[in-house]
């Protein structure tokens, strides 16, 4: 089990973050104007500048830019109340699984689940990849109606991801819902889902949506066809892709820092932290999956 202490000495120096997020919250989220950067003729004609997109969103008090009708979606209660209600639901079934004898066996649900994962991860993947040309991770390419909507999809779907941590408890398999497990699942939505209560998951946030999209179709593919008794050579590459991801999106935050001048400072910092945690947690995972494998070979 990973101590809290761990993550946090990895995470050390990023503590200022809080500050800096009371003061930019404070002050509300700040975007300044820039030039739309770019070629791509359906990009720039659906979005808006930068400057633009932040002045409709302030002057008219919302959270979401282009969707308010789905502001609830992303109250701050909403936000709050869903995480806690995973960790009350997940303990608490855990706690009632363990006065039962027989574990549950929902092959099916979850041959389901995970081919719904891979349809939705692909559909968000496919929507989101556009953006890929609008230069380096679309680097102050622009708010638009479109990245905001996927996000916000992306924002949903962290909350079937849940299901995880679900079909786990109800299979018994205790030994999975580990620090990591869910620390990752009570964490990543609610990241989202503050950035899209704050009116910032837009222009060069589409990355890690995307990215995490890809991981994800990949994630569960293999969970569907191994459901089936078949065999996956590529298992192994999957947690080092994972790790790829966390390495790729802490490159992003420091552009934006630098690059950007959409996304503020506070936020690029956050992410910058929260996937360091995220990799030296993953990385934990994976070497020590990688002695287990070799001590089962050996015992064989």
């Amino acid at each position: 089990m990973i101590s809290l202490f761990s993550v946090s000495r990895v995470a050390g120096g990023c503590g200022a973050i809080t500050s800096l997020l009371n003061a930019m919250l404070a002050s509300n989220v700040s975007v300044h104007p820039s030039p739309l950067r770019g070629n791509i003729n359906f990009i720039q004609q659906m979005t808006f500048s930068p400057g633009d997109a932040a002045t409709m969103c302030a002057a008219k008090g919302e959270t979401l830019c282009y969707w308010p009708q789905y502001n609830g979606l992303v109250s701050l209660p909403s936000i709050a109340g869903g995480h806690l209600s995973y960790v009350a639901i997940i303990f608490g079934l855990k706690a009632v699984m363990a006065n039962v004898e027989a574990p549950f066996d929902p092959k099916l649900a979850m041959r389901i689940y995970n081919l719904t994962q891979v349809v939705l991860s692909v559909t968000m993947a496919v929507s989101l990849a556009p953006y890929l040309l609008n230069g380096v991770f679309n680097l102050n390419g622009g708010f638009n109606k479109d990245i905001e909507f996927w996000i916000l999809v992306h924002y949903g779907s962290k909350y079937l991801d849940m299901f995880d941590s679900l079909f786990m408890v109800l299979r018994k398999k205790s030994d999975q819902l580990t620090f990591l497990h869910v620390y990752h699942h009570l964490t990543i939505g609610a990241i989202w889902g503050l950035l899209l209560h704050f009116g910032t998951a837009n222009g060069t946030a589409f990355y890690g949506a995307w990215i995490n999209s890809v991981v994800h179709a990949l994630m569960y593919f293999h969970y569907f066809i191994t459901s089936f008794g078949i065999h996956n050579p590529l298992k192994k590459y999957l947690t080092q892709f994972q790790m790829a991801q966390f390495a790729t999106c802490m490159l992003h935050a420091v552009l934006v820092i630098f690059v950007d001048r959409q996304i503020t400072t506070p936020w690029a910092l956050l992410q910058l932290c929260y996937h360091m945690t995220l990799l030296f947690l993953f990385a934990r995972f994976y070497n020590a999956d990688r002695k287990k494998e070799k001590r089962s070979k050996r015992i064989e």
